[in-house]
């Protein structure tokens, strides 16, 4: 098990809210859970929501299986976020149902690439099938996690149109801050997470303009190594109890909504 991260002045528990494994095409990144695990130990992150990117690729209803085996496997290390191939709408209703009830994961990621639902028969975020999704869910208080690159004027509409539903957006940086402040500051449940905050900067900028209640700790892992993300909000000119809660207590706080 890791152990919680010593940042300066107080031991500060992460959460890493964006990491994938599994399978990838190029077979040229290695998703396998040793080597997430591996990386968690060496750069003290204690826990992390994980997703199969065998799901928006291949057979998501193993996926999501081999997702929750893992949680299973390394009990409190891991939460499990299911995932689907939307194009694959006859079997996506059922299976949202059960990998929330049955297998007990955490909730859903969105994935955005052209192999599940950004073009083709999908329609991407704003398609019927994604809404299919968040109404079967509307109410189960599990989150939804969104890749980068949706305009934050959908993702803002989505988090109108289900309140109840706590949505984690990726993808914002320096180009679309004042769009993810806007759409996030307007919305209670809506959520931004850092993976791809490209400037130093950037935790001082959201704490000022959202408070750090709003911000969730992610990294993209293990595509992107945790380094950055880890620097941006150990070196933030906000207090240890801010960074508490962007590390692991915002994450927190939505994940116990469930129970």
């Amino acid at each position: 098990m890791c152990k919680a991260a010593d940042y300066g002045e107080m031991m500060l528990m992460v959460i890493d809210s964006n990491v994938v494994f599994g399978t990838e095409l190029e077979d040229n990144v290695d998703l396998s859970i040793n080597r997430i695990i591996s990386i968690m130990e060496e750069k003290k992150i204690d826990k992390a929501l994980i997703t199969n990117n065998k799901c928006k690729f291949y057979d998501f209803i193993e996926g999501n299986n081999e997702t929750a085996s893992i949680v299973n496997r390394y009990s409190g290390m891991f939460f499990g976020m299911a995932s689907f191939n939307l194009s694959q709408l006859i079997n996506v209703e059922s299976e949202v149902r059960r990998s929330i009830t049955d297998l007990g994961l955490a909730g859903i990621r969105f994935f955005n690439t052209d192999s599940n639902f950004t073009s083709g028969w999908g329609g991407g975020i704003d398609s019927l099938s994604v809404h299919m999704v968040l109404e079967l869910i509307n109410g189960l208080n599990v989150p939804v996690f969104l890749e980068g690159g949706y305009s934050f004027k959908i993702i803002k509409g989505l988090a109108e149109e289900f309140p109840c539903i706590p949505f984690i957006a990726s993808g914002v940086g320096y180009g679309n801050m004042g769009e993810a402040i806007l759409a996030a500051r307007d919305r209670e449940n809506l959520y931004l997470e850092i993976s791809t905050l490209d400037s130093m900067d950037g935790i001082n900028v959201l704490v000022e303009f959202l408070g750090p209640d709003k911000i969730i700790f992610g990294t993209g892992m293990p595509y992107n190594s945790p380094s950055c993300e880890i620097l941006m909000v150990k070196t933030a000119g906000i207090s240890e109890e801010d960074k508490q809660k962007i590390f692991s207590g915002n994450i927190l706080g939505i994940l116990d909504r469930r129970k």
